[in-house]
C-alpha cells in the first residue's frame, strides 16, 4: 500500500516534468520559418555572385544575367568593377556562341533557379554558356543570420 501511494503522490510531478521537457523541446527546435522573396532573392544572388566570379578566368569576358535591375545593381556591388556584369536582355545566343546584341563581343550567360527553399536551407541548379560550351552545377546554401551562403557546389554537367 505504500507503494501505491508513492506513486500517486509521484504522478502529478511526472506530468509537470514531461510537460516542461515538451515545452522545452518545442523552443529549442526553431521552427520552420516560409519562404518569401527576400528569402528567394537572397538565395538567387548569393548563388549568381559564386558564378559570376568562378564562371571563367578572364575577367574581362561580360557576364550576362537574368536578374531584375536592383538586383543586378546589388550583384554589381558584391562582385566589384572588374567583372563586367550586364542584363541577359543585352546579349542573344547565334551559331555557336553566346554574345553581346551590339557588339557581337563574346559574353557568358549565369543562369539560377531554385529546386528547393524550406526554412534556413535551399538547393539552386545553377549553369552558365558561353562559346557554344557550358556547365551545370548544383548548389546547397544556409541561411546564416540574414544572409545565405553558399555551403556546397557540386559539378552537374558539362557540354
Amino acid at each position: 500500500m505504500n507503494n501505491s501511494i508513492t506513486a500517486a503522490m509521484k504522478a502529478p510531478y511526472v506530468l509537470a516534468l514531461c510537460g516542461l521537457i515538451t515545452l522545452c523541446a518545442c523552443r529549442i527546435s526553431p521552427p520552420s520559418q516560409p519562404q518569401t522573396d527576400r528569402d528567394r532573392e537572397g538565395v538567387i544572388l548569393a548563388v549568381v555572385t559564386d558564378m559570376v566570379i568562378h564562371a571563367a578566368d578572364d575577367v574581362t569576358i561580360p557576364r550576362c544575367v537574368e536578374l531584375s535591375p536592383g538586383q543586378l545593381q546589388q550583384l554589381k556591388e558584391r562582385c566589384g568593377p572588374r567583372f563586367r556584369i550586364l542584363s541577359a536582355d543585352e546579349a542573344e545566343f547565334g551559331p555557336n556562341s553566346f554574345h553581346l546584341k551590339r557588339t557581337r563581343e563574346e559574353a557568358i550567360l549565369v543562369r539560377a533557379s531554385i529546386i528547393s527553399l524550406d526554412g534556413g536551407a535551399a538547393d539552386v541548379g545553377a549553369s552558365y554558356d558561353e562559346l557554344g560550351s557550358g556547365s551545370g552545377f548544383r548548389y546547397r546554401l544556409q541561411r546564416i543570420g540574414d544572409r545565405w551562403r553558399v555551403i556546397k557546389v557540386e559539378f552537374v554537367s558539362a557540354s
